[in-house]
């Protein structure tokens, strides 16, 4: 991911995690996936917080970019 797509992908993920409580702590786009570090409350379930996180930034991505 390159570009405006990558910045996208920040903003649509950050404001996910906002939403969430949970603290990004380290963030980094390859080519087609994302690896992100977090810090998430001890009462969260890792995977569904995760799970969270991905679904709702992938609505987020597809509402502007249908294509």
């Amino acid at each position: 991911m390159f570009g405006d797509l990558r910045r996208e992908v920040g903003e649509a993920i950050g404001k996910v995690c906002k939403m969430e409580g949970v603290t990004i702590i380290k963030a980094a786009t390859l080519l087609d996936y994302v690896h992100i570090y977090v810090s998430i409350p001890p009462k969260e379930s890792v995977a569904k917080v995760v799970g969270r996180i991905k679904g709702k930034s992938a609505l987020m991505l597809f509402d502007r970019h249908p294509e």
